[in-house]
């Protein structure tokens, strides 16, 4: 075989031996040029998160689409940040492995609870509910929004220490004990506005019940989280008297909790935490209540 020499204006390849080699050489020539001449290419865009699952170990999956769909694919760089994907070759193939791309990187539309941003850390109580709906199969996804940075309440925890603070006795002679404050709570920044979406994506195993009771679940802390709030912050003379507070395996909070429809947090140390005070937020009353029932408990407990 002799190619053209390099500069020569000519495309011509001349090929010398036996005829039957000639022949068979010109006709994988040929074969290569139509081959190469009926090739497109197309570009699809795929999330720079999902290209893993188009490459695979070593580069498995990706050999394993190229020899199924006779095609050439190029998955860029981790690093590039680019979400192109490029496949080359004859029309049917393209076409083919573009489908089976689509279907691996697919996401399952799921079930959309439009969450209002100001209320987006009150309805997930900080990360809980998410926790729980894992614990059920169900992934929380927000379609790439942002979620709004986590609320602040009306001031900083009140110095309980302070002479000002309420102290828990109806009798004004009586030693200072437990000291309690309460204080209106905004649920979220007033610059937060507009809604983010939670979609609830169940695995293989989640049925549509379950995705409904979910979603139920959620509309319904949205209704709460609507309600007005307050915090109350409770410290007692001595933190060993939480453990009286927090009952065996949980008992006592949780029945206090659904009493009083309040989320209560009981610190677990003991003296010389940065924070020893238990917090109550819910309504009003309910956090007033939830003050009453736990000192109740440790009246009940001698307060030793």
């Amino acid at each position: 075989m002799q190619f053209p020499k390099q500069g020569e204006d000519s495309s011509t390849l001349t090929i010398r031996g036996t005829g039957d080699v000639v022949e068979k050489i010109v006709a994988a020539i040929q074969s290569y040029i139509e081959d190469k001449e009926a090739q497109v290419v197309e570009v699809v865009d795929v999330p720079a998160d999902q290209h893993r699952l188009l490459i695979g170990t070593a580069g498995n999956i990706r050999k394993s689409i190229e020899e199924k769909f006779n095609i050439s694919l190029d998955v860029p760089r981790r690093e590039s940040g680019k979400t192109g994907v490029r496949i080359a070759g004859r029309p049917d193939g393209v076409a083919q492995a573009k489908e089976h791309i689509l279907s691996l990187t697919r996401q399952p539309e799921g079930t959309t609870v439009m969450v209002p941003r100001s209320l987006h850390h009150t309805v997930s109580n900080d990360g809980r509910i998410f926790r729980d709906l894992s614990r059920q199969g169900i992934k929380v996804d927000h379609k790439g929004h942002q979620p709004p940075k986590k609320p602040t309440h009306n001031g900083a925890t009140p110095n309980l220490n302070n002479a000002d603070a309420p102290l828990i006795t109806d009798d004004p002679n009586a030693a200072a004990t437990h000291a309690f404050n309460i204080t209106s709570m905004n649920s979220a920044s007033e610059s937060e506005s507009g809604e983010i979406p939670w979609i609830l994506i169940g695995n293989r195993d989640v049925s549509e019940d379950i995705i409904a009771k979910a979603q139920r679940q959620i509309e319904e802390a949205i209704e709460k989280a609507q309600e007005p709030k307050h915090i109350g912050y409770l410290r007692l003379a001595d933190p060993s008297l939480h453990r009286h507070v927090i009952g065996s395996k949980g008992a006592t909070i949780n029945s206090i909790r659904r009493q009083t429809g309040c989320d209560i947090q009981v610190p677990g140390g003991g003296r010389g935490n940065d924070r020893e005070e238990i917090t109550i937020v819910g309504s009003e009353e309910g956090v007033q209540l939830a003050r009453d029932l736990i000192l109740e408990e440790i009246e009940k407990a001698g307060g030793d």
